[in-house]
């Protein structure tokens, strides 16, 4: 679990305790997330290597835009993969 999710609490044992309650509970949530963010991204991927995409006169600004999309959602991803084990 990353340490972003207690920020605010982490000098508070029993708030930490709560927050890592509320996480653990909404972890379906986060799986089915992490399949549709997924799905996004290839979806994304596929757009951005059309041929259409190629002939776009605004081509460089696009793939750029595309890159930040796809960037952030993996950010997204990583924030709610509750398997990484990352010290806290």
């Amino acid at each position: 679990m990353k340490t972003e999710w207690y920020k605010g609490v982490r000098d508070n044992s029993e708030l930490k305790a709560e927050r890592r309650v509320q996480i653990a509970t909404a972890s379906r949530a986060f799986e089915i997330l992490t399949g549709i963010l997924e799905d996004k991204i290839k979806s994304k991927d596929t757009e951005r290597n059309s041929v259409e995409s190629y002939e776009l006169p605004s081509y460089p600004y696009y793939q750029a835009d595309c890159s930040g999309y796809v960037r952030a959602l993996r950010e997204v991803q990583r924030l709610i993969d509750l398997q990484d084990k990352e010290s806290l």
